[in-house]
């Protein structure tokens, strides 16, 4: 599922005629422990400690920039479609990066997947 999300944002990109992103094993970690915690509760719905992430991300990637997007829904193919209907959440997609990573987790209790993706301009 998380690959899934990243090849449709890279063919977002590819149709706009931008690069597309590499994928990076840390950043989807950090991305997968922002979503898992989402979906249990530890933290509400949002962004968080994007700043602690984007700190730690960038102690293996030197970073001028990141973006994060973050969705909830049933299946992968609604999350990437609500970011694109979303103005800011598409301007991360169709963003100045280089890297990026994805994590999904699933809550048990609302029967929806989180999903993040974090975005990385390296320097």
């Amino acid at each position: 599922m998380e690959r899934r999300v990243f090849d449709m944002v890279n063919a977002e990109r590819t149709n706009a005629g931008l690069d597309a992103l590499i994928w990076n094993d840390d950043i989807a970690a950090e991305a997968r422990g922002h979503s898992r915690d989402m979906a249990d509760g530890t933290v509400p719905f949002g962004h968080d400690g994007f700043s602690d992430r984007f700190h730690r991300i960038s102690q293996i990637i030197p970073a001028w920039a990141g973006g994060e997007n973050v969705a909830y829904a049933p299946d992968e193919d609604l999350a990437v479609s609500m970011w694109m209907d979303s103005p800011g959440h598409k301007a991360n997609i169709l963003g100045n990066y280089d890297y990026t990573g994805v994590g999904v987790a699933w809550s048990e209790s609302l029967g929806v997947y989180y999903f993040t993706q974090d975005f990385i301009l390296a320097r």
